[in-house]
Order: structure tokens, then sequence, then C-alpha cells
């Protein structure tokens, strides 16, 4: 027998009797330290009771205590065993002899039960395996994967389900601290953390002024603390801010409060909308009557608020949110976009604290709110397929909704708007025909990135599987590709279902186009079109007046004279984590707008399919002639004075107003000013004649 061996053996051995001391020679044990595994301490605590040695009893009942007691305790430490004194038979016999049999092998990290086992999740053996083998198929995943998680507002039910495994047709119980996170995940949260690490130090070696270096890092560190702390499932059992009473306010003064307020959504909802009347009822319900669809119904109308106030109180009772997020290729990430994309859980989380505050302003009411989150990666085709079978393990949920919230950013933007055509033509869907569903599209590529994107491309970097991604969403800017032509069917399908699509744009978004991001050339009056400007942005506040007032006019049933689709491309901001395309999604005014939209706007009395004037911008360059803004505003002016509701006047003038305080500081934007010149030595009367 080898030494080794032979040691191994003699701890084995009991250990040798000793004479115990007299009662009054025996020296009182110190304080022992506190009781750790390895430790051959006899303090008894609440997490060891069971372990702890009791003193050994002498003949006269006095404690005794000696070298025997110290070295007991290790055996119970390792062995769950050791002296006890004498305890009256339990009731539970039973019981007991199964306890006391379990704790032998209790101290062994190898001999754990299921229950015991830290990385289980549910009792049942069956289940925790049906997790792990689940768990494992995400995080092993590399190029194509798809997931979906459930949670039940305010409880800890969670549910996962994912695609070519057992739980795809049968979703699988877990604990929500254990969420699976695909490669791709972990590679941008890596990139965020890469980003704040290379942040510019803001001490000013120079002497030079240090405020703008020291407000910029500081708006920089906000961001990304805020990305590295994406919301979990578990904030989904949070109680949200509730949403204060919304007061109608003109985009106009909105704008000049940008800077001390932060980021925000323009245009505002109440400067688009105006309430409806019995009076302007009753003439639609005619041109409907007389003339069909010839009416002349070009915008919706904000309900009143006894109807809002009843919506809230009987009709919106359970909501059902549908988040929906791709990953793309994390060399692409990195070096087009430079930030993180987020993911479902983070925008599920998102929306229904939005509906939330909807719910629970100026009223006292509440309603069932079930979220499922749905992950992946993968082309257009296979995400809306897998996607469907997914959505299946949920049906009844579904169907028994009075409220269904989809929620997408970037490319999952067309992921989500054929999932949901699909899922109105859908047999297991068929009570989702007539119920109210609203759909966001946050920075969503409908006619694809900037078209500058391909020539930064190098197609050897990326697998097979990632160049198809890349190949699809690129194909996205040719507008009589067959995939554009879907998409656009697929949106005029959504419209004629009376479906409510908020599409929200970025102002410096890197990465997708403003004209993109709102589907600038498809209109119809179930489309809220808005953008997303950050507080941070260095975007000129003429351009973002009359960015708004564009979007406006396009809301309100007329067009925007190109401007959109002409000046997208001088906004583009830097691959850098100061752009919006990873930081729009946080912005709670985006979801609560397309909230608001989807529940608070009135209904076409005669349902009719979106209408597409120009898919896309044909070439870059050649389609787009700055000489012909000052004509395309002409235009949009005349438009404008037609309208009374949005305060027309008051919006020229203040974007007449930021032209004279404009000074620009770039080339690009000098050349946008000079185009303009006439408005230096104009006014709103001149305007408008």
């Amino acid at each position: 027998m080898s030494t080794s061996q032979s040691r191994f053996w003699w701890l084995l051995l009991p250990p040798p009797a000793e004479d115990p001391l007299p009662p009054e020679l025996a020296i009182p044990d110190p304080k022992p330290p506190p009781s750790r595994f390895w430790t051959w301490s006899t303090q008894v605590t609440s997490d060891n009771a069971d372990l702890a040695m009791p003193p050994t009893k002498g003949p006269d009942d006095t404690a005794v205590k000696n070298s025997t007691v110290e070295t007991s305790s290790f055996w119970a430490l390792m062995f769950g065993l050791g002296a006890q004194e004498d305890k009256p038979p339990s009731e539970n016999t039973e019981a007991t002899n199964m306890q006391d049999g379990a704790s032998w092998w209790s101290g062994w990290p190898f001999f754990l039960t299921v229950a015991d086992d830290p990385e289980s999740d549910v009792g049942d053996s069956a289940t925790a395996e049906l997790f792990r083998s689940a768990k494992f198929a995400v995080e092993t995943s590399r190029d194509s994967c798809h997931y979906a998680i459930y949670c039940k507002y305010g409880t800890q039910d969670v549910e996962l389900a994912v695609a070519g495994t057992k739980t795809e047709a049968q979703a699988v119980k877990y604990n929500h601290k254990k969420r699976p996170l695909t490669s791709s995940e972990v590679m941008e949260n890596a990139l965020v953390k890469q980003k704040k690490a290379e942040l510019p130090p803001c001490n000013d070696t120079n002497g030079e002024n240090t405020t703008s270096i020291v407000n910029k890092t500081g708006e920089l560190n906000k961001k990304l603390d805020s990305q590295l702390k994406l919301p979990t499932i578990s904030d989904l059992g949070c109680n949200p801010t509730p949403l204060p009473a919304t007061k109608p306010d003109n985009a106009s003064s909105s704008l000049r409060r940008k800077e001390h307020h932060g980021a925000s959504v323009f245009p505002k909802f109440d400067s688009n909308f105006r309430t409806i009347t019995v009076t302007t009822k009753m003439r639609l319900v005619g041109e409907a009557f007389l003339h069909g669809s010839n009416t002349s119904e070009k915008h919706l109308y904000k309900s009143t608020d006894r109807q809002v106030s009843a919506k809230k109180r009987k009709r919106i009772k359970k909501v059902v949110v549908i988040s929906i997020h791709s990953f793309l290729p994390a060399k692409f990430v990195k070096s087009l976009i430079g930030q993180s994309t987020g993911n479902a859980v983070s925008f599920a989380s998102k929306a229904l604290a939005a509906i939330e505050r909807w719910i629970s302003s100026n009223e006292d009411v509440t309603c069932d709110i079930d979220t499922i989150a749905l992950e992946g990666q993968g082309t257009i085709k296979n995400r809306v397929n897998k996607s469907l079978k997914l959505l299946q393990n949920w049906k009844h949920e579904i169907n028994s909704a009075d409220f269904v919230f989809v929620v997408a950013n970037s490319i999952a933007s067309p992921v989500a708007i054929k999932l949901v055509s699909q899922m109105l033509e859908s047999p297991h869907f068929d009570q989702l025909r007539g119920k109210k569903v609203g759909l966001l599209s946050i920075a969503g590529t409908i006619f694809g990135p900037f078209y500058n994107t391909d020539t930064k491309i190098v197609i050897r970097a990326y697998t097979q599987a990632e160049n198809e991604v890349i190949s699809e969403m690129l194909e996205l800017q040719r507008p009589k590709s067959a995939l554009s032509k879907d998409l656009v069917q697929c949106i005029g399908h959504l419209c004629s279902c009376n479906v409510k699509v908020t599409m929200v744009g970025a102002v410096n978004d890197q990465f997708v186009p403003l004209y993109s991001a709102i589907g600038n050339q498809i209109r119809h009056p179930n489309l809220f079109k808005c953008m997303y400007v950050e507080g941070s942005s260095d975007t000129p506040p003429f351009m973002v007046q009359l960015m708004s007032m564009a979007l406006t006019m396009i809301n309100v049933g007329y067009g925007d004279q190109n401007l959109v689709r002409d000046l997208s491309d001088r906004l583009q901001g830097g691959v850098t984590m100061m752009g919006s395309h990873g930081s729009v999604f946080y912005e709670n005014e985006v979801y609560d707008v397309a909230v608001r939209f989807a529940l608070e706007t009135t209904s076409l009395v005669y349902h009719s399919p979106a209408r597409c004037e120009r898919l896309a911008p044909i070439t870059a360059e050649a389609d787009k002639n700055l000489y012909n803004l000052p004509w395309n505003v002409r235009g949009l002016v005349n438009d404008l004075v037609k309208i009374k509701h949005i305060l027309n006047m008051e919006l020229l003038r203040n974007i007449v107003e930021e032209y004279i305080r404009w000074e620009p500081t770039t080339r690009s934007w000098r050349e946008v000013r000079y185009c303009f010149a006439a408005l230096e030595d104009i006014t709103v009367d001149d305007l408008l004649l």
C-alpha cells in the first residue's frame, strides 16, 4: 500500500480513546470561529445546527469536554453523524428515519439530490433535464437559434421553449434567474463593457476647457450603464411608476425644452390628433355610406376621455406582450453599429411597464399581463416559421387577450410584421381578428440600412448562414425585390385588419436611416410615424424642427415633399456609443406613444389597405438634389396652412427662428443652410402668400 493510500485509511480510523480530565481541571474552550465546511468547530449556528456535536455526558450528568468532541465534530461535518442527546421518540418515525438516512451522505457534493442541486430549477428531475437540454441548445447555438420566454406579470412563473428541442411543443418552467444567453448576446454585452473601458479621461492636460468633454462622457456613462443593466425577466414583477395625466403640448415648445429634459419623441401624440366630435363621426359615417372607401378620412382621431376611461375599466382586462429580437453577427455589430442591439426580454419589460402606466393613470384598475419574448437569429423566413410554432404553446393566452402588443427593433421589425400578418390568418389564432392589436417598430430596417453599408462588409469574414442574414437585410434596399414587395404587402394586410402600427426612427441613427425606420413611402392612417431625439444629440434644432413638421404632415394624411428621404443621410450618426441605434429602445416615451396610439385612437369607418407611393430611393445620390429643398419646403408650407388643429402658425414661426439662430460648424450642414438662405429675410406672413 502506498504512502498516500495509508494516510487516507488512517483518516477513516476511529479516534483513540483518552482518559477524561477531572471536572475541576477542565479548561473551558475559547469562543470558536464561525463554522465552515472544513472547520473543526463545535459552534452551533442556524446553518449547521443538525451537524453540531452536543457535549459528552459523564456518569454524574456533568459535561466533559475533551479532544474527542473536537475530533467528532469533524466526522459530523463530513458525514452528518456524531453523538447526540437522548431524545424522546418522534411521532413521525418513518419521516425521521428517511431524513437520518439521507443526511449520512448530505455532506458530499457529488451525492446531492435533484432538490439540493443548485443547478436544478424544479423538484421534478424530468423537468430539470428538459430545461438543461433546452438551455444547452441556446448557449451552444452558433448561426441559428429560436426560443421563447413566457412570464406572467406579478408571479415567478417563467417558461422556456426552444425550437428543435422537446420543449418546442411543450414549454418547461424554470428559475427566472437562470435565463439562457446566446453567444451573440454575451459578445454584445462584452462590447458594451469594452466601449466603456475605452472612454477618454475627463482630465484636460493641455489646460483647455473640459466642460464639453465631461458632459459628453457623463452622458455616455449613463447610456453604457443602462445597456449593461438590461432589464431581466424578474423585472416584470415590479410595479412601474404610474404615468401622470397627459396634457396637450405642442411640438415646438417641447423641442425648446429638449436640452433640459433629455431624450424625447417627436411629433407629440396630442399635437397630431384632435379629439373626435359627434359631428365629425356622423360626417364620416355618412361619407362611408354614400361613397364607400372614397371618403375624406385621411387620419385617425383621439377618443374622448370618457371613451378612454371606459376602455381601462371594462374593455382592457387581459394583455399579452410579444417582444421580438434578432441578433446580427457579432463582427457586423462591432464594426458597423458599435452598440448592443438589446434583447427581447428588455423590450417586454419596457412594454409591460408602459401598459401598466397607461392602465393606472387616473384610474384605480388593474389587468392581467403576460409577456412572451421571442429571441434568436436567422433569416426572416426561418424566424417567422419558428416563432409561429413557439407561440402555439400559449395560443390560449393570446386568443383570450383583449389587447395584443407586439414590439420589435432593427432587423426583427420585418420579422414582427410578417409574423403578425401570418397570425391573423392562422387557424391557431383564429380569435385574434377583431381584437385590439398594436405593433411597435423601433428603428426597424423596413427599407434596409444606409446605402453605403454594403461597401463596408467583407463577405469572407462571415459564415454562410451569417452572409444569408446580411444579404437579406441588404435586399430590403431594392424596391423591386421579392422580399420588399412581400413586406409592403404584409404592412397593407395589417392596416386592413385594423392593426395600429407605430414606427419610430432615431434622428442620429448610425445604422438605419430615418426614412427606412418610419417606412416613409408607405401611407395609411393606421401608421403613426415619429422620431426619437436623444438629449446628447448634435443634430441642429432647425433640422429636428423641420423633420418633426414633416412627420406631422405625414400623420395627418399629407405628404412630406420628400424632405425625410433627402435629409436622412445627413442625419447619420457615427459608429460610436453616442449613436442612437442602441439607445432608442431604452426610452419609455417610445413605448408610451405606441400604447396610446393603439388604444386611444379611433378606427377607420371603412378599412382599406395601405398605399405605397414609392418603396425607396432609386439611387443614393442621383435621385436627390439639395437645391430642391426650398421648393419642397414651400410645398410643405402650402399643405401646413390647410390644417387648423396643429398650431401651424406657431410651427412656422418657430422654424424660422431656429434657422436664424442656426450656426453650422460642418460643411455638410453649411450646404443645407445655404439652400434655405431665403428664410433669413422672410416672415411667416410672406410664407403664407
